[in-house]
């Protein structure tokens, strides 16, 4: 994301360069940044900087990976930290859910929140739920009751 008050920058639009974070942030992947840091906006220096702090680590697990060829439901876990995330790959809002059965940490669940945006997720019922625009994602943190 380079100019400043544009809806597309550096190629990605805003929704598309959270996604490419979560993304890394959701598998683990190494984090490695090759932009210049003088033509970023804030707002995009942001997303790095996240995507530093959370990004690189134990192998994420995709949930759906027998269901689909993209998953869109991911799992991992750190030592002091549990990521979920939920992807909208395709071209229409859709609702993605995660249940205890599938994290069974959820069943401890109490909130967590998008560690891009900062947006909060309560745990309901066992289930963490979003509402996804297309191409859309969440890196939600759990916070858990032990």
């Amino acid at each position: 994301m380079k100019s400043k008050g544009t809806s597309k920058e550096g190629g990605f639009t805003k929704i598309e360069a959270r996604t490419w974070a979560n993304y890394l942030i959701a598998t683990g992947g190494m984090v490695n940044w090759s932009d210049d840091p003088n033509t970023i906006s804030d707002e995009g220096y942001q997303i790095v900087k996240k995507t530093f702090e959370h990004g690189s680590g134990n192998m994420g697990i995709p949930l759906d990976y027998e269901k689909t060829t993209l998953p869109a439901k991911w799992v991992r876990r750190e030592k002091d930290r549990i990521y979920v995330s939920l992807f909208n790959w395709g071209d229409k809002r859709i609702k993605i859910t995660v249940t205890g059965d599938e994290v069974p940490e959820l069943k401890n669940g109490t909130t967590g929140a998008d560690v891009l945006t900062g947006q909060v997720f309560d745990v309901k019922s066992n289930r963490l739920e979003a509402d996804l625009e297309p191409h859309a994602s969440v890196c939600v943190e759990i916070k858990t009751t032990k």
